[in-house]
């Protein structure tokens, strides 16, 4: 949310990125690393960590003993949302934070709730090559899904193309050249979810990776033939063959089923 943010006292203008204490604990027969971090969830709570009076949920953060809280970070967003961050919003900025108009940062401080998604990233071994290498995201993303509705499908595949004619021989493209490629500027620190094979350019061999999965191989071993009919026949009859994904087994999944079947695979 930098890009809807008024904050100051992060590492660079719009981050709202406070230096915390994480506690990381391995355990080596499950393999299993857990990360602990204690944070506020509001002003009173950032005042009892920090052993001071409360302060006033504000726009600053790290800068004189100033708090920070889990309310005061929505708030930003919020008044970025509404255009009091410097003016309207536009572009993936705009979808991103628009939904955060109008709403009370209190009525989202209920860990249990929340909807976790992780930046996963190690150091470089200089300081000169970047802050940060991006390696990974989370959790249980769906490869290539690029609206996140939970499916890969055409819809990413045009969602694609339309980034890649925006960017092509713009700033984030670091050759400035329309030639149907993107070579994402600073890519030791930059990244792009449409770089899908996250070489550092988006082009063709993206577009490739975006292929919506041949739902009629039933059991995903990437052939379709008789036994995906076998297999589906075997799911339906114990009913565990939603085809359609009407949340109900019935005939009309078999209907469907034969209907991509005989449609056979790309």
């Amino acid at each position: 949310y930098q890009c809807a943010s008024g904050m100051i006292g992060g590492s660079d203008f719009g981050l709202y990125d406070p230096l915390v204490n994480l506690r990381f604990q391995h355990d080596i027969p499950s393999d299993t690393t857990t990360v602990t971090f204690v944070g506020a969830l509001d002003m009173q709570g950032a005042a009892m960590l920090n052993g001071g009076p409360v302060q006033p949920i504000d726009q600053v953060i790290d800068i004189g003993g100033n708090h920070w809280s889990v309310v005061e970070a929505i708030s930003d967003v919020i008044l970025g949302a509404e255009g009091l961050n410097g003016g309207p919003l536009n572009g993936p900025c705009a979808t991103l934070a628009q939904r955060w108009a109008q709403q009370d940062p209190f009525d989202y401080l209920e860990p249990q709730e929340w909807r976790l998604t992780a930046l996963v990233g190690t150091a470089y071994l200089t300081d000169d090559e970047s802050v940060y290498a991006w390696t990974d995201a989370g959790f249980a993303n769906t490869f290539a899904d690029l609206n996140t509705d939970g499916q890969v499908d055409q819809a990413d595949r045009a969602l694609f193309m339309s980034a890649l004619a925006a960017m092509d021989g713009g700033p984030f493209d670091a050759d400035g050249v329309v030639d149907g490629s993107v070579h994402i500027a600073g890519f030791a620190a930059n990244f792009s979810l449409y770089d899908v094979n996250y070489d550092g350019v988006i082009d063709e061999a993206d577009l490739d990776l975006i292929v919506p999965p041949c739902r009629a191989d039933w059991n995903g071993d990437g052939i379709l033939n008789s036994q995906d009919f076998f297999d589906f026949l075997a799911s339906l009859f114990s009913g565990a063959a939603d085809f359609n994904n009407d949340s109900v087994t019935n005939s009309q999944d078999f209907f469907d089923f034969l209907t991509a079947f005989f449609a056979g695979c790309p």
